[in-house]
């Protein structure tokens, strides 16, 4: 996959370990990947998260989540964060510019197409191609305004904010890296608090296939879609919609599973469906 963030500092050389940050829909977690001389070991710490703290990736009560944040940090001791965006504050689109624009100045060819999304706010984009179909390009945008509110979250907090990425793309980043191969034809559904990604088996990876976000789109045929197009259901869910989703799932008759994490990863018990966005950002500090 493509790595894309919404904002990243340099990291330092030393390779020092990065604290992840998810705040997802009831629960936020922490965690910190380490290596030694045994291997990788993962600490995981996990936090109640308020109702009405956070709705659709808007923050509703910035002053108690602040509060809040500042005491899980202390707990953890570190000052260094790579923070997960709700996947409900990005927008995604699939656009194929015209091929002048992919060899001359591209990035100002997407610019334009985001400069009459709305004009009374900036917002900003990221572009990755696409294998499927063949000369587009997936881009996410979202408001500045909204990119700056989440940092400024974590500058509140008394923290150094090293990276900001996109939910969907920091799990599937550690699926990519720790989890076992996919099986051929299998389909994976990264389900957030109102939004959902799909990604399908390709040469034993996992690929970008389809996302969709509530309201604008009905997330239920996407999800049947998807599984009756698979030979092997995993799922990444947790929370309301997940539940219902996979309610749904399993009354037309499908299963869906959690992937496996890689033994090579010496885990904490506590990890779970909605760690894997966390461990994608964990590892920043030995990637520099």
């Amino acid at each position: 996959m493509t790595a894309g963030f919404w904002f990243q500092r340099k990291l330092a050389r030393q390779r020092a370990p990065v604290t992840a940050l998810d705040i997802g829909p009831g629960t936020a977690r922490s965690m910190v990947l380490e290596r030694s001389a045994q291997g990788w070991h993962l600490q995981t710490r996990q936090w109640p998260v308020i109702p009405g703290w956070i709705d659709g990736g808007h923050l509703m009560d910035y002053s108690a989540l602040c509060d809040a944040l500042r005491l899980w940090l202390a707990e953890t001791g570190s000052r260094r964060v790579a923070l997960s965006l709700p996947a409900e504050v990005c927008d995604c689109r699939l656009l194929k510019p015209p091929p002048l624009a992919r060899w001359w100045r591209p990035g100002r060819w997407f610019e334009q197409q985001f400069e009459s999304v709305e004009a009374s706010q900036p917002w900003i984009w990221i572009a990755y191609p696409v294998a499927d179909p063949a000369s587009y390009w997936r881009t996410l945008c979202a408001p500045l305004e909204r990119i700056q509110d989440w940092q400024g979250l974590i500058e509140a907090a008394g923290c150094e904010l090293l990276a900001l990425e996109d939910a969907h793309q920091a799990s599937w980043r550690a699926l990519d890296q720790w989890s076992l191969a996919p099986p051929s034809g299998g389909v994976l559904l990264q389900v957030g608090a109102a939004c959902v990604q799909a990604l399908q088996e390709r040469e034993r990876r996992w690929h970008w296939a389809r996302r969709a976000r509530q309201p604008e789109q009905d997330l239920l045929p996407l999800c049947l879609e998807a599984a009756r197009s698979s030979t092997d259901l995993f799922m990444l869910s947790e929370g309301e919609l997940a539940e219902s989703l996979r309610s749904a799932l399993r009354g037309a008759g499908f299963d869906p599973r959690e992937p496996a994490l890689d033994p090579a990863l010496q885990g904490d018990p506590s990890f779970c469906t909605g760690s894997w966005s966390a461990l994608g950002l964990a590892g920043l500090g030995y990637s520099s």
